[in-house]
């Protein structure tokens, strides 16, 4: 008579199982996930040295902001560390439009009747 054991091969399989279980618990806390510490919205910045270049950085402000569905902002002046003039337009969302009221009309019929 052959009498096989499969105890051991069972003692194996649940030991690499607790072990595995223990190893990915170890893993995820050593890497906690990433953790927003700051938002904002996108801006841009240009350098200004005239009017004219000032009314051309608003006009590409707006095409910058476009691609986010935004609009930009009142301009920030300040000068750089060389001296220069410089605008930021931070890019705000675009708040929907209001929507056309929708007015309901109730008409009255008055029916004069003369007795």
């Amino acid at each position: 008579m052959i009498a096989r054991s499969y105890g051991f091969l069972n003692v194996n399989l649940r030991s690499i199982a607790a072990l595995a279980g223990v190893m990915v618990a170890s893993c995820a806390s050593e890497n906690p996930s990433a953790q927003q510490v700051t938002a904002g919205n996108p801006s841009v910045t240009y350098v200004v040295r005239s009017d004219e270049e000032l009314v051309q950085a608003k006009q590409s402000a707006t095409n910058f902001c476009s691609q986010y569905r935004s609009t930009p902002g009142p301009a920030k002046f300040a000068n750089d560390p060389a001296g220069n003039r410089v605008v930021v337009f931070e890019c705000a969302p675009t708040p929907p439009e209001p929507a056309a009221p929708q007015f309901q009309h109730f008409f009255n019929r008055r029916i004069d009747r003369n007795p």
